[in-house]
């Protein structure tokens, strides 16, 4: 869920909007959202946040550095919209690649979206309410507008695991912090 330019149309975009696009709507908006919406979550309440693994493949394409980085667990909020915020300066002076982030506006925007589910996560471990469980996960390739009507995956089946994890027991402690795919967690 989120933004991305299809594939038709990629190529004619400046690679400048598509990482202030993808990285405004999927990082900055999901996370004006959470603003909103964390602190009135009931306890035992459930927070997926839709990701891709298309952001375990930027990852993979970013400095060794940045890696680190986003792979620390202890990163703060603060540390990560500055990440970002940087990705779009540097996209829009062409020179993204020559800091460390991969070439790819919309994984490097699910990178976000990922590593602040870590943060969400071990934030709600100290939060007062009681059980409330924050992962993401990817739905796959599914057909859509943005994927197109190729992918092998309906809306409907990439839902299922953002189902799954909304309904996870209410007395569950886990999962917490995690990342999944076809309801089963996978490394970031």
């Amino acid at each position: 869920a989120g933004f991305g330019l299809k594939p038709s149309i990629r190529d004619a975009v400046p690679y400048a909007v598509q990482a202030e696009k993808s990285v405004g709507i999927n990082f900055f908006g999901t996370l004006a959202v959470s603003k909103a919406l964390l602190p009135i979550i009931r306890a035992r309440g459930r927070v997926v946040n839709v990701s891709s693994q298309a952001g375990q493949g930027s990852l993979r394409r970013c400095s060794a550095e940045l890696q680190a980085r986003f792979r620390d667990r202890s990163i703060a909020e603060e540390e990560l919209v500055m990440l970002m915020t940087k990705f779009i300066q540097v996209a829009k002076e062409g020179t993204h690649e020559e800091a460390g982030f991969s070439n790819s506006a919309y994984g490097m925007s699910k990178v976000g979206m990922t590593v602040l589910t870590f943060i969400q996560a071990r934030e709600m471990e100290t939060d007062p309410r009681e059980g409330i469980l924050v992962n993401c996960c990817c739905p796959g390739w599914c057909r859509t507008d943005m994927a197109g009507y190729k992918a092998p995956r309906s809306a409907a089946e990439g839902a299922d695991t953002p189902v799954f994890l909304a309904l996870v027991a209410p007395d569950a402690k886990q999962p917490q912090g995690r990342m999944f795919y076809d309801r089963k967690p996978i490394e970031f």
